[in-house]
C-alpha cells in the first residue's frame, strides 16, 4: 500500500502542469504584458529559482507547485 507522501507527492505532479498553465493564463488576462513582472513582483521573497524572462511557455514551466499556490493566495 502507498505512503501519504507518496500519494501526495503524485498528487502535486499531476496538479502542477494544469495549475502552472492556468496561473499563466489567468495572470497574462489580467496584467497583460506585464504578467510575469507582476509574478516577480508577487514572488520576490522566491526569485532564486525563477527566470527573469524567457518565453510564455518558459516562465509558466519555472513556476512549482508551491510558486502556483503563492500566486494564487497573493493575487
Amino acid at each position: 500500500m502507498p505512503q501519504n507522501v507518496e500519494l501526495v507527492q503524485k498528487g502535486f505532479r499531476i496538479l502542477h502542469p494544469y495549475l502552472a498553465g492556468y496561473i499563466g493564463r489567468e495572470m497574462r488576462r489580467e496584467y497583460g504584458d506585464k504578467w510575469w513582472q507582476d509574478v516577480m513582483m508577487a514572488l520576490s521573497d522566491q526569485l532564486r529559482d525563477l527566470p527573469e524572462s524567457g518565453s510564455y511557455a518558459e516562465m509558466v514551466d519555472s513556476l512549482d507547485t508551491a510558486n502556483c499556490l503563492r500566486l494564487l493566495d497573493r493575487r
